[in-house]
């Protein structure tokens, strides 16, 4: 199971040469036909933050683009559960109060899948063992 993290979920939708550098792109190509790719519903609302401040612009309305973005081929949403919202609050080791991050990270835990980020933070706390990742090149 891939966990998309959400800039790279993002990135993956809007076509960013960033995908293809990292390496990232054949991983997602291979998991794509068995459909084992998710985001979190976190990053659907990560995503609305973003363009309300002004931080990401879209092609079109938000609502649009979060409904087309999440039903991309092969990607499916992971719902926050119970369980991915108690884990978020009790991530072993020191890792920081983000709360989507948090999420994100709690949801690859309990899933035991790999998470494919650009994310600093997330991938200095996967150097300690606490959640999987693929690393951009």
């Amino acid at each position: 199971m891939l966990l998309l993290d959400t800039h790279t979920w993002i990135w993956i939708i809007n076509g960013d040469d960033k995908i293809q550098k990292s390496g990232f792109f054949n991983i997602i190509q291979r998991s794509v036909k068995s459909s084992d790719i998710f985001i979190s519903a976190i990053s659907l609302w990560e995503a609305a933050m973003l363009v309300s401040k002004g931080r990401l612009v879209l092609s079109e309305n938000t609502m649009e683009w979060i409904n087309q973005a999440s039903s991309a081929p092969g990607l499916s949403i992971q719902p926050l559960t119970p369980e991915i919202a108690v884990e978020s609050t009790i991530l072993p080791g020191n890792f920081h109060g983000d709360p989507a991050d948090r999420i994100i990270v709690a949801t690859a835990r309990i899933f035991n899948a790999t998470l494919l980020t650009f994310d600093k933070e997330i991938i200095k706390y996967s150097q300690k063992g606490y959640v999987n990742i693929v690393k951009p090149k």
